[in-house]
């Protein structure tokens, strides 16, 4: 789920000290826009705005509107007309303009004021548009020119535009020079140079001969081909690598024209960025790294160019990133929001990115009628349902094997509990108890997973006479409370969840992998995994497996374990040696509904069936 304690911060940072975000978009509405519903308008009440929507609701389209609002901006360098594509011929209103109206606080005129801008087409732009004075057709205040001059505005009829940077982090243009050459252009092939293949080999000499120093100019054929070199700072890098849990030692970005120009009939003509990543002693290029992480690390470094107060518009940035990376981004965005109080307007599909933010900063667009509406002040989950996407509000309970998960199973069916029926799910986790520990207890500890719910086998328990690390006084109702843990045992909470989980964790996505780290960040991670194991983590028993106890529900008396004892019985049962674990589980299932209810595996079951009831 993130962190929820900076998003917390920014909100009050926001609602006490709004002046520090200065100039900023208070709305922008829209009498006539694409396929918008007329006079649609969208509030910014919230440092990040998010907007969600299907496929084809102009989420985009908002985007370069929002471009297009500041000094010396344009929706038409995003949005123009062609012989193909032309934009007049598509609306169905031709009476009014294309048009947008912005609202800033003027701090001269101390109010709230609006601008209007109107797409005009002209002999030299076609797609221009114009800052024009109020209209009263759009509901608009006319302006006073003697209250202008007197504010000392440039203008007679009309106020200022808002003056106010702005960058568009579109992941679409965020492909590197590799990607870019060999994904998204065509090569036709000469006598000498066949294939694409070998065209990259050939002009990747000039570049490889660059960035080992052999020469200190990037020239091709007689041109200078280097447009910009640089290496980001410590600062980005460390973001990056938290957000990637990786460590990056060093990344460098190469702005050149090497591979572009590739035929006359190209259209592939801009330069390119190749990324160097160096990472624990070895260097490569983005062309053996991942999209996601060539992406990111364009997106982040573009981000933390920003200057303060800046608009920042954000399209898919969960394109091509697992949900631990684009929880750790959203983190990471959060705080440069707090940092440069900046405005922030994104798109997304992402629940991993809505998650947590309160509704005043979640807008849903709909499309009702073959015209898209706005939702405003929306729970992220509402925001979700709406799209077609399931967020399970089902209680998860995971278990170790399949015998755990069919005797919960068999019960709640025979108890005939509709509740339980319809909202629980119960899975196996691969990998075993192990792997749920290093996982969903991991990610769980951080994510705070609350319909979640985990069932280990008895023989997983943990005596407290056999912990040296672990105390009684840490305890309360048979439950670890970790305030109990002094802060002075901070270097041994490691040993702790060692002796808890019986896992010893080697990375912790709360700390970015850093895990030799002894800070405040890494003690509140370990607290928070004590902690979640106390909430979420239960026995079916103490020492024994789920075959042992079973066996002892039916009294028989036995000489080895459970298991190798199922398998005796299934032999025996068969007639036959070779026996599969498909063969023992079907004989295993057998045996359930021959369990006595006054026998200690049915009463923990009971136990168990219990405790879930509790957390439905």
């Amino acid at each position: 789920m993130g962190d929820t304690n900076s998003l917390n911060s920014l909100q009050a940072a926001f609602s006490y000290q709004k002046d520090s975000f200065e100039p900023w978009i208070e709305y922008i509405r829209f009498p006539k826009y694409k396929s918008l519903k007329k006079d649609f308008i969208l509030h910014f009440s919230f440092p990040i705005t998010i907007i969600v929507g299907k496929n084809g609701v102009n989420k985009t389209s908002i985007l370069h509107a929002l471009y297009g609002v500041p000094e010396k901006q344009s929706v038409g360098n995003y949005w123009f007309s062609t012989d193909v594509d032309k934009i007049d011929s598509q609306d169905t209103d031709n009476s009014k303009k294309h048009c947008m109206i912005y609202a800033y606080n003027h701090y001269k005129a101390k109010r709230c004021v609006e601008v209007l801008k109107t797409r005009v087409n002209n002999k030299k732009n076609l797609d221009y548009w114009e800052p024009a004075r109020p209209q009263k057709q759009y509901e608009m205040i006319d302006c006073n020119e003697e209250d202008l001059t007197r504010l000392g505005s440039k203008y007679k009829t009309r106020w200022e535009n808002l003056e106010k940077t702005v960058i568009f982090c579109d992941n679409k243009e965020y492909v590197s020079a590799y990607d870019l050459l060999f994904y998204h252009s065509t090569y036709k092939g000469n006598k000498l140079i066949a294939s694409k293949q070998d065209f990259i080999r050939s002009r990747s000499r000039p570049l490889g001969r660059y960035i080992n120093k052999i020469t200190n100019k990037l020239i091709y054929r007689g041109k200078n081909r280097l447009i910009e070199d640089r290496i980001l700072s410590s600062e980005t890098v460390r973001a990056i690598s938290l957000i990637m849990d990786e460590e990056y030692d060093e990344i460098r970005i190469i702005q050149h024209s090497l591979y572009t120009n590739l035929h006359r009939n190209d259209c592939m003509i801009r330069p390119a960025q190749t990324i160097l990543l160096k990472k624990k002693g070895l260097q490569y290029s983005e062309a053996f790294a991942g999209s996601g992480e060539s992406r990111l690390i364009l997106l982040v470094d573009k981000i933390k160019s920003a200057s303060k107060n800046t608009l920042v518009l954000i399209d898919e940035p969960e394109i091509s990133l697992h949900p631990e990376a684009i929880y750790r981004f959203r983190d990471f965005l959060i705080s440069e929001t707090l940092r440069l109080k900046l405005q922030v307007v994104v798109t997304t599909h992402s629940i991993h990115f809505i998650e947590n933010f309160p509704p005043e900063a979640i807008k849903l667009l709909e499309r009702i009628d073959n015209k898209v509406s706005i939702t405003e002040n929306v729970n992220y989950k509402s925001a979700f349902y709406s799209i077609g996407a399931t967020i399970d509000a089902k209680l998860t309970v995971f278990v170790e094997d399949k015998l755990v998960k069919y005797l919960l199973e068999y019960y709640i069916k025979k108890i005939n509990d509709s509740v339980l029926h319809n909202n629980v799910h119960i899975k196996i986790c691969p990998g075993g108890a192990e792997s749920i520990v290093k996982n969903i207890v991991r990610l769980g500890a951080i994510d705070e997973f609350s319909n979640i719910m985990i069932l280990l086998d008895g023989d997983k328990y943990k005596d407290l006479d056999t912990c040296k690390y672990l105390k009684a006084e840490y305890f309360i109702d048979g439950k670890i409370d970790v305030d109990r843990i002094p802060v002075s045992e901070n270097n041994r909470l490691s040993n702790i969840i060692k002796e808890l989980t019986g896992v010893e964790f080697d990375s912790l996505p709360i700390n970015g992998n850093h895990i030799n780290d002894n800070t405040d960040k890494l003690f509140a991670a370990y607290r928070a995994i004590i902690s979640y194991w106390s909430r979420s983590v239960v026995f079916l028993g103490k020492f024994k497996t789920p075959e042992d106890l079973l066996i002892e529900s039916m009294q028989m008396q036995v000489k080895c374990k459970g298991k190798d004892e199922f398998l005796k019985l299934t032999q025996n049962h068969l007639g036959v040696e070779d026996v599969s674990a498909e063969d023992i589980f079907f004989y295993q299932k057998g045996c359930v509904p021959k369990i006595e209810k006054d026998s200690f595996l049915y009463k923990e079951v009971q136990r168990i069936i219990d405790i879930i009831k509790l957390k439905v």
